[in-house]
């Protein structure tokens, strides 16, 4: 990384994808709203994915820090939270709770595994353990 960050709109008319090798932080909102689809953001951002990261001839390198997957992991442990909160009338039983957590996490290692999120400042190995280790 060249040590200068930009702030990207992706909802802005003018966003028109990244740029060839560029670098991208990601930060716990980005990959939390992509992973949860109870999420408020999970509609944009998973069409940000879909349009501008997977289904493009650019390459890019996604950098993640793993304090960033510890804030992923500590959100992915109640899901549902918030999704509640905002809709008292719904319910949603503890069966489909446990299914959302273990898709977030199951989800998160592939995109690591797959080489899709670059661990930052430090070990894929120890991340990767740390995610599966979450559930015990």
């Amino acid at each position: 990384m060249n040590g200068s960050m930009q702030l990207i709109d992706f909802n802005s008319k003018s966003f028109k994808g990244f740029e060839d090798k560029e670098e991208i932080l990601l930060d716990t909102g980005i990959i939390f709203a992509y992973l949860n689809e109870y999420d408020v953001w999970h509609t944009t951002v998973k069409k940000l994915f879909e349009n501008h990261i997977f289904n493009n001839d650019k390459v890019m390198f996604l950098f993640v820090n793993p304090t960033v997957i510890n804030e992923v992991e500590f959100l992915s442990q109640q899901p549902l939270k918030f999704y509640l909160q905002k809709h008292p009338d719904k319910s949603v039983n503890q069966c489909e709770i446990d299914r959302v957590k273990k898709l977030l996490n199951m989800s998160l290692i592939q995109l690591i595994e797959s080489r899709i999120l670059n661990i930052l400042d430090g070990d894929k190995e120890s991340v990767l353990k740390q995610i599966k280790l979450s559930n015990i």
